[in-house]
């Protein structure tokens, strides 16, 4: 029988006290670990012949293993019962519940003793999953055989770790609901705000009702340009802040300028761009791909410019800006231009087809006023939306808590934990450990 490697007293005091009747204990302690292996590509099939087939978390859906592989060559077929631990790539740390299948070499397997609770296990290992994946190593991050049998887990009673698996779920389930309120809360604000840009270019989101003619945008333009590729022209990216700015379609979002990701140019390039330098208070509009449509004003006074994803709308004094980027990002222009866009490599607008938009037109103080309607109105959104976002954080950090306590053995309530000591066939984990080890050397 392989010899289990137990905590040193020196490891044990750098962990956090635990209960009575708790022990500290390597996953090597409590069960078995299968390492994946790959069949050859030839190997692999999609039309149901031979076994199902796991090679990484793509496969898992949230509930359920998508069985979209098989193959009649399996290199390491796997029980019912296991815990599948992703140990390579992208997806390294990605833990669920597995399935009786063959698995490949970015899986491994855990299969626990059946003297401890499956789910117990699970929710153990995926508590301290970031300690896991810190471990990973190399220029694609792996995790080792050693890195998974030395993680450590809190073990107590069969009776305790049932009684904490219920309460984890039970606590989890009604985050859940929560979670989904607001989510669904942040769906219905889309869909206010969306009502709010409606009325404000219907002419009846003011007191008064203001009648609105159909006007092109290119009426009211200075100029209507884009930028160009810094590689069409000879430049590459560089790391220096002096140099130009340079603004793409990923930094144009939806009534902001998004600069968390900036990009910088040699100077040379507005030499060569200078008809799409850009000035503050310049309506910049996405021209191109799955960001088409977002619109932002301008508001930097450092030089910069723009490639050829984006269009500059640069106004003449006719036509606010702020009204002009509101009904850019709204629902009803979105359906105008949509209707205008050719998908060639991917959905794309023109120069001509921006100059050509309609807009609800009426005058300029009458814009200002349905600006400042719009605003005190999305003012209150933005809040909520913050408040609700502010909550789904404070919902994981609780989600974290939760198993935090619940693997330190403090999750259950004095009520609850006499009702786990009464139990006929409660046992220490010490001596649970001990039954472990007898199983498996019978084995």
């Amino acid at each position: 029988m392989k010899t289990i490697k137990s905590l040193t007293e020196a490891e044990i005091s750098e962990l956090p006290k635990l209960p009575e009747g708790w022990v500290w204990i390597r996953l090597d302690s409590v069960g078995e670990l299968f390492c994946g292996q790959s069949p050859s590509i030839a190997e692999v099939n999609q039309e149901k012949r031979g076994v199902p087939y796991v090679t990484g978390p793509e496969q898992w859906d949230g509930s359920k293993i998508k069985e979209t592989k098989w193959t009649e060559f399996p290199k390491r077929l796997v029980p019912e019962g296991c815990i599948f631990i992703t140990v390579k790539g992208a997806g390294v740390g990605k833990i669920f519940p597995g399935v009786s299948c063959a698995i490949g070499r970015d899986i491994y397997a855990f299969l626990p003793s059946s003297k401890v609770d499956f789910k117990y296990t699970l929710h153990a290992i995926k508590h301290q999953i970031d300690v896991l994946i810190m471990k990973a190593q190399g220029d694609i991050p792996g995790l080792s055989k050693n890195h998974i049998l030395d993680h450590v887990i809190g073990l107590c009673s069969l009776e305790e770790q049932r009684a904490i698996v219920f309460k984890i779920e039970q606590l989890f389930s009604e985050l859940d609901n929560g979670i989904a309120n607001l989510k669904l809360a942040q769906e219905q604000l889309k869909v206010y705000r969306q009502a709010v840009l409606k009325k404000a270019f219907e002419g009846m989101l003011t007191r008064d009702s203001i009648m609105m003619t159909q006007k092109r945008i290119g009426d009211f333009a200075e100029l209507i340009t884009k930028g160009a590729s810094p590689k069409w022209q000879g430049f590459n990216y560089v790391n220096d802040e002096s140099q130009l700015l340079f603004i793409t379609s990923e930094n144009v979002r939806k009534g902001f300028i998004d600069l968390t990701k900036k990009k910088f140019l040699p100077l040379g390039f507005n030499e060569k761009q200078k008809r799409s330098t850009l000035k503050k208070g310049d309506v910049l509009f996405n021209l191109v791909g799955a960001s088409i449509g977002r619109a932002a004003i301008f508001n930097q006074e450092v030089l910069s410019n723009i490639n050829q994803a984006v269009a500059i709308i640069r106004l003449t004094d006719d036509l606010n800006n702020s009204y002009l980027t509101y009904f850019l990002n709204a629902e009803i222009a979105k359906q105008d231009y949509l209707s205008k866009v050719v998908d060639v490599a991917r959905a794309n607008l023109s120069l001509a087809d921006v100059n050509n938009l309609t807009i609800p037109y009426c005058s300029l103080p009458e814009q200002q006023t349905i600006v400042q309607e719009i605003e005190t109105r999305l003012s209150v959104c933005d809040k909520i939306e913050q408040d609700i976002e502010t909550n789904l954080e404070t919902a994981k950090a609780l989600r974290q808590s939760i198993l935090k306590k619940a693997f330190e053995g403090k999750l259950l309530n004095e009520r609850e934990l006499a009702e786990v000591f009464g139990a006929e066939d409660w046992e220490p984990a010490e001596v649970l450990l001990e039954r472990v080890k007898s199983e498996r050397a019978r084995k």
